[in-house]
């Protein structure tokens, strides 16, 4: 039940970074409809007052620019970090659940501790172990 739990919460927040990424691949095609826009601004001046092509052609720049902008500098960072965050998330209700079940199992906790450490990186395996050890000899 924990793990069904667990996956279901990382679906339902994975929906939020689908959002983002959607945004970020919308907002480019939004700077092009503004650039259009600013073309027909500035192909509407072309009969008339030259001085009237420069704003024109600025919008048409400009809102491409936005439109990269946000989906490079802002949806897509924003969409990577929260999905990155609740990766992280996820995995730690996998090992809360793994854990779970090992102690409904009766195991024992020197399995259980190698168990958990097995999910992790080689490096803080048995940190609390060393970790104990040292405020014990500080003591």
């Amino acid at each position: 039940m924990l793990a069904n739990a667990a996956r279901g919460q990382f679906e339902r927040a994975m929906v939020e970074v689908e959002i983002l990424r959607s945004m970020g691949q919308a907002a480019p095609a939004l700077g092009m409809i503004g650039t259009l826009v600013g073309l027909v601004v500035m192909l509407r001046a072309l009969g008339g007052d030259p001085s009237q092509l420069g704003p024109g052609m600025a919008v048409a720049l400009l809102t491409t620019l936005y439109g990269v902008l946000l989906n490079r500098m802002v949806f897509t960072p924003a969409a990577s970090k929260l999905a990155q965050k609740e990766a992280i998330a996820h995995f730690r209700n996998f090992l809360v659940a793994e854990g779970f079940a090992m102690l409904a199992e009766s195991r024992s906790p020197r399995y259980i501790q190698d168990r958990m450490n097995s999910y992790l990186d080689p490096q803080i395996h048995y940190a609390i172990e060393r970790a104990g050890a040292a405020q014990a000899r500080a003591a």
